[in-house]
């Protein structure tokens, strides 16, 4: 299986975030976090910022392999998620 390059990969993509993230748009970092006591769950820092995933996942925006992939980063590690492999 190849990868599509589409504008998606385009290196001078900027974002609402601006000049305040520290990776290119296309390798934002995702990793596990919480707030106090809460659960764990998957996130992307954005900027000083993080995306909740599993909030943006119950409010079923989306559909398909989004939602799934969204669902699996709900969860207190990223096992599943990362097993998923390549999407395309």
């Amino acid at each position: 299986m190849s990868l599509q390059l589409n504008e998606t990969h385009d290196v001078n993509l900027r974002s609402w975030a601006g000049d305040s993230l520290e990776y290119p748009i296309q390798n934002l970092p995702i990793a596990i976090f919480r707030i106090g006591a809460e659960p764990f769950r998957g996130g992307i820092a954005i900027g000083d910022s993080v995306l909740d995933l599993a909030a943006l996942a119950r409010l079923a925006m989306f559909d398909g392999i989004v939602q799934k992939c969204l669902l699996a980063c709900s969860k207190p590690e990223l096992n599943e998620y990362m097993g998923m492999g390549v999407i395309a």
